[in-house]
């Protein structure tokens, strides 16, 4: 059985970093193309400066994600492994998640939808876990019982991961 390091990528979400990292890349030398033009220029939400450093912050991140190691996804369904997907249910709420390592999502997602990093506490829970297993964890002071439905190949599961909210900006 394959042993994962604390902190990985899948390949899923070494292209989906990748592409991010590119496009803010981009949008960071055209934002830095126009500084002084735009100094007293301010959208609704922040100020040209303030987005500028917003951009540049999230590509320092990415480029740390992106020197992590990126783990083999095998394609099997018989337990929860990195890029597996999985129909859980969580205090009787059934949710589709998909077991990445570095949680990539971070945007809006479907309702009832969720990327688990596996380094979570739910996700150390899930690791390995097979269908009709069950297990809980504690959120602050509640407790979630979860039990798990069916098991989804990588395959099949991957599209969350490069889900596009087109209303998220």
């Amino acid at each position: 059985m394959p042993q994962f390091p604390i902190e990985f990528l899948t390949p899923s979400s070494q292209k989906i970093i990748k592409r991010e990292f590119y496009s803010l890349t981009k949008e960071h030398q055209q934002l830095t193309s126009r500084e002084d033009s735009a100094k007293e220029v301010k959208n609704q939400e922040m100020t040209h400066f303030e987005r500028t450093k917003v951009v540049q912050q999230r590509i320092n991140q990415l480029k740390e994600s992106l020197k992590l190691p990126v783990v083999k996804v095998v394609e099997q369904n018989e337990q929860i492994l990195p890029g597996n997907g999985a129909r859980i249910k969580i205090n009787g709420e059934s949710f589709f998640i998909v077991l990445d390592g570095v949680c990539v999502c971070k945007r809006s997602l479907p309702p009832g939808h969720l990327t688990v990093s596996a380094n979570s506490p739910l996700g150390e829970l899930l690791m390995r876990k097979k269908v009709s297993q069950t297990g809980s964890y504690i959120v602050g002071s509640i407790k979630k019982n979860f039990c798990i439905d069916e098991i989804i190949l990588p395959s099949k599961a991957q599209w969350l991961l490069e889900y596009e909210n087109p209303t998220v900006g």
